[in-house]
């Protein structure tokens, strides 16, 4: 062992299982020798390997205190290395607040270096992971949801979002912290996964009413897969009633909001971009609360981004088809203008297909 070592430590990867190795075989100080005379980028991973691996029975308080220091004196180091906090409850209840203590130096340090928190809690796969978490901290779930923000500024450790789920119910305040955190920056780690659990608890409802005022920003325009479109992405995966209560939440809304033009205009560019197959149904839904002309002029009947491949004919005809079947759902005296204004806008498609025919024809022949 001293000779590899001695060769700075090569193929260094599966530490701990090393590590683990060496503790059944040398004797302790022998290693923390041996790990001293290392340089500094190999002594600080091999350390922090060590006191994860540490067995309890071998922990005193004068350990507790050198473990503390070790995470210390890395303050101003670029790769800091600490230990992951599930090898930590075993430094607990040795008279000294490593919770607080641990807990301090990372919120220090971890404005400038997020991958610092990121790697302390790894990553959270099952509600074991979630459990351990939640009992080191000891009820003080403050600061940890203090370190679960910052998390997010590098790479989110929560892989599906259970320990956030935790979290939100121990504290529905936490949602409207995350959620504001993700309406304000171009990078949102809350993807599908974590949103259809949200869609799945009982009190559903208000919590997408908190993230959809919360993320809803029109810096975005929907055209971020990374921001609101999450709230209401869906996939072949999703379960029956989650789609259902997505559907529910949009009805609910357009009838709740069907007067305030700013509202209205916002939820229909998400159905315009999510659930194009349900426009008419959503439109529909819209005009028997609210038959205004102007306010229907201004709602997005088609998605604000989109591409094909090949001839753009096909969607157009497949827009002139659209426009004509709402046309075609709509009766009545108090829908006339917007009978001609479908009509008016159908006519103006038809003529830019001409054009797009023409175009692609003249693209076509000049290749050959």
């Amino acid at each position: 062992m001293k000779a590899y070592f001695a060769m700075n430590t090569p193929y260094l990867f599966r530490t701990n299982d090393k590590i683990a190795n060496l503790l059944k075989l040398v004797n302790v100080d022998e290693i923390m020798v041996m790990i001293e005379e290392l340089d500094e980028v190999n002594r600080m991973r091999w350390k922090a390997a060590f006191y994860e691996e540490l067995p309890e029975e071998e922990i005193s308080t004068d350990t507790v205190r050198e473990m503390l220091h070790f995470i210390s004196e890395q303050l101003e180091v670029e790769n800091m290395q600490i230990p992951n906090i599930y090898s930590l409850s075993k430094y607990k209840n040795k008279g000294m607040d490593i919770i607080g203590q641990i807990t301090n130096i990372l919120l220090d340090v971890g404005e400038k270096k997020p991958y610092v928190v990121v790697n302390f809690f790894e990553r959270v796969f099952d509600d074991e992971k979630v459990d351990e978490i939640i009992d080191f901290f000891e009820g003080d779930t403050e600061k940890l949801f203090k370190l679960y923000l910052i998390s997010m500024e590098n790479n989110h450790f929560d892989y599906d979002g259970s320990l956030l789920l935790r979290l939100i119910q121990i504290d529905i305040g936490y949602w409207n912290e995350i959620t504001i955190k993700c309406g304000g920056t171009r990078e949102c780690n809350l993807d599908s996964r974590i949103f259809d659990k949200i869609w799945m608890m009982d009190n559903y409802c208000q919590m997408i009413d908190i993230a959809y005022a919360n993320m809803r920003d029109s810096y975005f325009r929907y055209l971020r897969h990374d921001t609101i479109l999450h709230l209401f992405a869906s996939s072949e995966k999703n379960k029956p009633l989650i789609m259902e209560r997505k559907e529910t939440w949009i009805r609910e809304h357009i009838d709740k909001h069907a007067y305030d033009e700013a509202k209205i205009k916002d939820i229909f560019d998400v159905i315009a971009t999510v659930f194009p197959g349900k426009r008419l149904e959503y439109i529909k839904g819209f005009l028997e609360k609210n038959s205004n002309f102007d306010m229907f002029t201004k709602i997005s009947l088609f998605p604000s981004s989109r591409s094909w491949s090949g001839s753009e004919v096909p969607l157009i005809e497949k827009d002139i088809e659209f426009l004509q079947k709402l046309a075609d759902e709509i009766s009545g005296v108090d829908y006339l203008e917007h009978k001609l204004y479908l009509k008016e806008w159908i006519s103006d498609k038809k003529q830019y297909k001409q054009k797009v025919l023409k175009r692609e024809y003249m693209e076509n022949f000049a290749y050959v």
